[in-house]
């Protein structure tokens, strides 16, 4: 039986590629026409024999099985029309026909007001010398068909929320219809919906089907739900977040004083696992108050450009106003090559680790972790204030010592204290005492404090050096550190 339906290259079209192939250049298809000519064409055509419409290119690809036959494809709406569609073409940005096909049996294409509503896709395939050359320019603000969309990966919507449906949104918006929904959409929980010239188009999805939402969050179809996959929202500039423990509720998001979330380790943990950060700085806002939960972060925020794109503040004038006294863990905690700064608080630590012992300091940085610090007040540590395990505490300004610990400052294994060139003023109030070292750096650690200025007095052992550490004073002053019990060395430790 002969074939019926089929479309081929024009001379026009096997001249443009064949130039194309000769030259090193591209044949760019900008355009499909459709007309109701109903001559069956022989290639030598120069325009269709009676067009109707001209649309821009809605998808195109590959046909399965072939190197060189491309699809093409364009959307029709449902006010579109009335017409037949007994021909169409390709077109490229010059306006030449390219290729031209022929449709038999035709399609009738009627509009809403005749009775019947058809809306979809008209696809041409075309075999072609070879595809590097041609160049297809797909519209990306044409629809394509909710019947298609919903065999892909994903799709965007608007909402999975909204109960209502919108009474005249752009056409081609998208919703997952949630439970409780009226109107058009009542009773149709779970399925996604589609605006479209003809009304709502409503589709029941697949499992393994995907939605995204503009905020970044995706969704898979699992078991007949919605599971949350991802969500990343990208920042388009330099934003803060508010945290606030008097007013502040979980489940806001955080843009504003009035919208602030409750604790800082709920808006941390939002921003390393839901935001690329883009290059831009997000700054944590903390009101003062008194915060028994501290950030822990393991690994890089998303998109971080430097090493202080997330600052988290609280109050640098009065940081005993900001307090955050998590008992047996961390203030903050920084792991796994995460970095990060703080600024404005006051810590304390009332308990011991019940766990691996790595948060038993106010300040922790491990496995390559870095944290940057200023206008702190180091309250009362029933271990240590500082404790650096294979990472860095970067010191960015003054700071202040207000209670005991048993360390003020311990390194080990590559841990470090580093600081810039400025002077750091660490003021000590009360003579608080330190019942192992005021300083211990153990196992290659390296301790830089050779610009710090100690302002006070404090009791205990001033330092403890040994396995090839170091503790730079820039002069090996033996009273340099605070105390009144002389430090020592051993196993290669240096203090200079």
């Amino acid at each position: 039986m002969p074939q019926t339906s089929f479309a081929i290259l024009t001379n026009m079209g096997r001249s443009r590629e064949a130039a194309a192939l000769a030259a090193g250049t591209t044949v760019n298809i900008t355009h499909i026409a459709i007309g109701d000519g109903a001559t069956v064409p022989s290639g030598g055509e120069t325009a269709l024999y009676h067009e109707v419409a001209r649309k821009t290119i809605s998808a195109s690809g590959t046909v399965v099985g072939t190197s060189n036959v491309a699809f093409f494809d364009a959307f029709l709406e449902a006010a579109e029309g009335p017409y037949t569609i007994r021909e169409a073409g390709l077109i490229d940005d010059a306006g030449n026909l390219i290729a031209i096909a022929h449709y038999d049996p035709p399609i009738n294409k009627p509009i809403p007001s005749s009775g019947q509503t058809v809306e979809g896709t008209v696809r041409l395939e075309v075999a072609f010398s070879d595809l590097a050359n041609v160049t297809i320019v797909v519209d990306p603000s044409m629809m394509i068909a909710l019947q298609r969309l919903t065999t892909l990966p994903w799709i965007p919507v608007v909402s999975t929320t909204t109960a209502s449906p919108p009474s005249s949104p752009p056409i081609g918006s998208t919703y997952l219809i949630p439970t409780g929904a009226t109107g058009a959409w009542s009773g149709q929980a779970g399925k996604i919906a589609q605006y479209t010239t003809a009304g709502w188009a409503i589709m029941p999805p697949r499992d393994g089907h995907g939605i995204g939402l503009p905020d970044g969050r995706i969704y898979m179809r699992i078991n007949g739900s919605y599971v949350l996959l991802a969500w990343r929202t990208l920042l388009t500039a330099d934003t803060t977040f508010y945290v606030n423990a008097s007013t502040g509720n979980d489940a806001n998001d955080g843009l504003s004083p009035g919208s602030a979330v409750a604790t800082i380790t709920e808006m941390v943990s939002r921003l390393h696992s839901r935001y690329d950060l883009n290059g831009f700085t997000a700054t944590v806002q903390v009101a003062d108050g008194t915060y028994t939960s501290g950030p822990h972060v393991y690994g890089p925020f998303v998109g971080a450009s430097m090493a202080r794109s997330v600052i988290i503040r609280g109050n640098p004038s009065t940081p005993a106003n900001c307090v955050v006294a998590p008992g047996a863990y961390a203030s903050f905690m920084a792991a796994n090559g995460a970095f990060y700064k703080v600024n404005g608080f006051k810590v304390g630590k009332t308990a011991v680790d019940p766990g691996t012992g790595v948060d038993n300091a106010c300040i922790v940085a491990n496995g390559g972790g870095t944290i940057y610090m200023e206008n702190i007040d180091f309250s009362t540590s029933i271990d240590r204030h500082i404790n650096c395990v294979n990472g860095t505490v970067y010191v960015d300004g003054n700071y202040r010592i207000t209670g005991a610990a048993g360390r003020h400052i311990s390194l080990a294994h590559g841990g470090m204290i580093e600081h810039d060139s400025s002077t750091k003023t660490v003021t000590i109030t009360g003579t608080p005492a330190f019942s192992d070292y005021f300083a211990s750096a153990t196992g290659i650690s390296r301790m830089f404090i050779n610009n710090f200025t100690f302002s006070g007095a404090a009791t205990g052992i001033r330092y403890f050096v040994s396995t090839n550490a170091l503790i730079d004073t820039s002069s090996g002053d033996p009273n340099y550190l605070p105390g009144n019990g002389a430090g020592s060395s051993q196993s290669g430790g240096q203090y200079v």
